[in-house]
């Protein structure tokens, strides 16, 4: 196998001719897609939607076949896909049972569900068992390796467990991002031309059109927002190093009390207590606010209708708020972690995670230079448009062929 050589931003206009037009049977794939059954929707689930999604809705000639475990809280006709496939296998009550037996007793194959195939993708840090297909996982980030202070001790050794068998199994590993396949090379010595990069994407409809201005100021009164503000998306967790964006907040709003408010957007994650701490001991009151989980409408309305998206993170496996942003035309300021900068391409406001006085300047340089805040939006508004989710589902049609192609020579 060889990698894809697929860049961010590539135009994809040559497709290979597809297997039915060839006369050649069309190559079967078995997708877990295991995370569109999560409610609420997490950021992978919205992940797996989209990617899957626009790959259902290409004309590659593939046979896909489409798993899914859920709980039994979730019905069956809450599964998203209605087209696109050929197959589809939805086990209630399955979730924590293939959680345990796939990567322990790589049972019961897939194959049980889906029929003979040729390759069997497990789209989370879990590899599908398989009597004959060979097999695939995308692995979205090694922060379990590199950040073990920001995860507990059962997640470390979950993630850890999960991600060390797909580099021992897997036929083939996905990496959302050049930055993840480096580190997958180097942290698990796994041979280069075994990863393939598919990076994540963006829905570029979601942030097309007029901005709704009614429908977001009703949105900042329910949530206490008066005037302009920051936002970060994401969950509340170390990783995201909001204490530290939250004293640099602080600092800018001592100097500036016309400062826009700072609005955090997402779950309380483990060790949240110690942001919410944060606000309390640096007085932030009404300043500073966690609107807590919000739908994927509402979310995004306040990503396109805020003055900057902050995002200080220590460390991505892609960055995926930062690029919606950017599709927002949103003036972002990012940490220089090597995924987001790889996602910016240079056109967001990188900053060091690890100095609060750092993320100071670059929030002072946002409402000091609007200026150039706006030109660097504008540039990341295009840079985005080469980063959608079908440009992600070609790159993965061409690593399955790839994959195909160069162990079976098909």
């Amino acid at each position: 196998m060889h990698a894809t050589g697929l860049t961010f931003g590539a135009a994809y206009n040559i497709r290979c001719a597809t297997h039915k037009e060839s006369g050649m049977k069309p190559i079967r794939i078995a997708i877990d897609v295991s995370p569109v059954m999560d409610r609420p929707l997490t950021g992978v689930g919205y992940r797996v939607l989209y990617k899957i999604s626009a790959l259902l809705s290409r004309n590659d000639g593939f046979d896909i076949r489409l798993f899914a475990a859920r709980s039994r809280r979730v019905q069956a006709s809450e599964f998203p896909f209605d087209n696109g496939f050929t197959r589809k296998c939805i086990v209630p009550g399955f979730r924590r049972l293939k959680n345990l037996l796939w990567p322990a007793a790589e049972w019961p194959p897939i194959e049980w569900f889906c029929g003979e195939v040729d390759l069997a993708h497990g789209l989370f840090h879990d590899l599908p068992p398989a009597r004959n297909a060979l097999r695939l996982a995308t692995i979205h980030d090694l922060s379990f390796f590199i950040h073990p202070e920001t995860h507990t001790a059962e997640t470390i050794q979950r993630q850890t467990r999960l991600i060390r068998h797909c580099a021992r199994r897997a036929d083939a590993i996905i990496a959302v991002s050049q930055s993840c396949k480096n580190e997958l090379a180097a942290r698990l010595a796994l041979p280069s031309e075994r990863i393939f990069v598919v990076p994540g994407g963006v829905r570029l409809e979601e942030f097309g059109g007029a901005l709704d201005q009614a429908a977001l100021d009703g949105l900042k009164k329910r949530l206490g927002v008066e005037r302009e503000y920051f936002i970060h998306l994401g969950t509340v967790e170390p990783r995201k190093n909001l204490p530290r964006l939250l004293e640099a907040y602080a600092r800018l709003r001592a100097r500036r009390r016309d400062a826009p408010q700072l609005l955090l957007v997402g779950h309380p994650g483990w060790k949240s207590e110690e942001t919410f701490q944060a606000i309390e001991r640096l007085r932030l009151g009404g300043a500073a606010i966690h609107a807590g989980y919000l739908g994927r409408a509402e979310a995004v309305l306040l990503l396109r209708g805020a003055r900057a998206c902050v995002y200080p993170s220590i460390y991505e496996g892609f960055g995926l708020p930062v690029l919606e942003a950017m599709a927002g035309r949103t003036p972002v300021l990012a940490s220089m972690d090597p995924a987001i900068m790889e996602v910016s391409g240079g056109t967001c406001l990188h900053v060091d995670a690890l100095s609060v006085e750092d993320i100071e300047t670059g929030m002072d340089s946002l409402l000091e230079e609007p200026g150039a805040a706006a030109a660097r939006a504008e540039c990341a508004w295009l840079r985005a448009q080469g980063l959608s989710w079908e440009h992600s589902a070609e790159a993965l049609a061409q690593a399955y062929r790839s994959i195909m192609r160069k162990t079976s020579g098909v």
